[in-house]
Formats: C-alpha cells, structure tokens, sequence
C-alpha cells in the first residue's frame, strides 16, 4: 500500500509539471528571410519591393491589399519576429511549404502573418496579413482560470488511479480490458471567435489535461474538458459486481417444529423425542400371536 501511494504521488507531481508546460515550437526559419523582407517593405510602404517578392500574385489586388494591410503598421519604425508555426505538405506531387510568424511592434501592435509557397511557382504565392491587437484586448486574462483546470484534471487522474487499483483487487471477467478502458479518457472541445464556432471530440488518456486558452494565430479561444469516460464506466459497473456477490440473507420465516392449524394463530408444539426413545423406536420388536395373549390381557 505505501509503494502504492508513493507511486500515486510521483503521478500527480509530474502531470502538475507537465499541465504548466507548454510545448515549444521548433523555429525552423522557414520563409523568414522572405518575411523580414516583405516588414520591411511595409514599414516604408514600399509595394515594388513587396511586390517583387510575390511576382505571381495579381499587381492590382496586391496593391490593395498592401496598403490597407501598412495601415496596421503606422507609427512603428521596428518589431521583434517569432515563429508561431511551419507546415510542409505534398499531394500529387506538389509541395506545399507554409510558415506563419507573429510580430510585435514598438508602438504595442501585435499582428500575424502568413506565407505560403507552391511548387511550381516563383517567389511566395500568398501573403496574409492581419492585425491581432483588438482582438487581444478584448480576450479576459484566460490563465487565471487555468488552476482550476489543472485542479480538475488531477482529479480526473487521481480517480482514474483508484479504479484501476480497485479493478486490480477484484475478482472479475477481462480484467485487462477493464483496466485498458479505465485508461480512456474523451476530450470534449468548443472553439469560437471570428465569428464562428466548432465543436469537436477527441480521445484521450487519462492524465490528459484540460484547458482554456486563446489562439491569438486564428484569434479564437478554445476550451478542451477531457472527462474520465473510462473510469466512469467502470465504476458504476462495479457497484453491479458488488452487489452480485454480496452475501444473501434470507428473509423468510423460521419454521415453528411442530403442526400448526391455520384457524388458530399459536402452534401447537410437539416434545422432541429423545435419543433413548429414538434407540427404542429403531430397536426390533417382538412379535405375538393373538393365540398367545390370555383371556385376562
């Protein structure tokens, strides 16, 4: 039991660590080069040189949406450049690299920008570009809520730790599949912002966390709840397990020795016999003839 318990300990010390970790991405450079230099290119609204980076776009739509996109950026003479993710894909074929960078100015602008690149085709071949300002301004300070969920997903860990333990001690059908399924957890999710919403489920393990956080990238705020379906199962299955093997008492009557005449409500009991009148009823009589027995018997 003590190992037990100092097993249960080293679990929930580590999902505490690992619930105040985030992961890092792995800054792989992609398009930075490029990125820098279409910033650049914003802050001195020069469009030729952002142009000439993207030579298969459309001039005219490009203009337009090169200077609406510099309106963001009026004021700021520098900004510091972080990597927010990469992706690398082929399909038929074709590969398709797209990096995405979030940059903050001095003047306190926050925006994203994306970059994507086809095979085939010189220079970037799309460029988005959108200000993340407002949108942080106006998101709650959503960490403070996050110990409650930390809270909650130890909880979910600890009670899942109980089944299994409880599960181990039982005598009952496919316990390994018991315990495999007191390890399944499901994740329930809602995204919103930009005016949409999604809802989604996903699995999981037991010592998956929950959270509520916002993606400033997509400018969303996304809540993941991971319940311990697994370990519910199992625990109001077992109360059936309990209650199958539990001793049986009988409820009915102890029978009263002796006859008992329906119309009256006290029995009338017999004597029990003896063990030397019982010897004495077992034991062979003698047998007589009438001829034998005289007038005066």
């Amino acid at each position: 039991m003590k190992k037990l318990w100092i097993a249960l300990t080293l679990l929930v010390l580590l999902i505490t660590v690992l619930s105040g970790c985030e992961s890092q991405l792995i800054d792989n450079g992609l398009f930075r080069e490029e990125c820098e230099d279409y910033l650049n290119a914003m802050l001195a609204k020069d469009f030729d040189a952002a142009h000439a980076l993207t030579p298969a776009i459309d001039e005219s739509e490009h203009r337009a949406y090169f200077e609406q996109s510099c309106q963001s950026l009026t004021g700021a003479t520098s900004y510091e450049l972080t990597q927010t993710g990469w992706q690398i894909t082929t399909s038929n074929g074709v590969t398709v690299k797209t990096a995405a960078y979030q940059l903050v100015t001095d003047n306190g602008v926050t925006c994203q920008i994306r970059l994507r690149s086809i095979e085939g085709v010189d220079g970037i071949s799309n460029i988005a570009f959108r200000d993340s300002t407002a949108f942080i301004e106006s998101v709650p300070n959503l960490k403070v809520y996050n110990p409650a969920f930390t809270v909650f997903s130890l909880v979910s860990a600890a009670f899942c730790i109980w089944m299994i333990v409880d599960c181990a001690r039982r005598t009952i059908p496919k316990k390994v599949l018991w315990i495999l399924l007191i390890l399944v957890s499901i994740g329930f999710g809602c995204t919103w912002g930009s005016g949409t919403m999604r809802l989604n489920v996903t699995p999981g393990l037991f010592f998956s966390t929950s959270s509520l956080k916002a993606i400033i990238s997509d400018e969303v705020i996304a809540l993941n709840v991971f319940l311990p379906v697994g370990a519910l199962i199992y625990f109001f299955r077992r109360k059936k397990w309990s209650l199958k093997h539990a001793p049986q008492t009988s409820a009915e009557p102890i029978p009263i020795v002796g006859y008992q005449d329906p119309a009256i409500s006290s029995a009338v009991e017999y004597p029990v016999p003896s063990k030397d009148a019982e010897k004495n009823a077992t034991a062979p009589q003698e047998k007589r003839n009438d001829s034998d027995i005289s007038p005066n018997e």
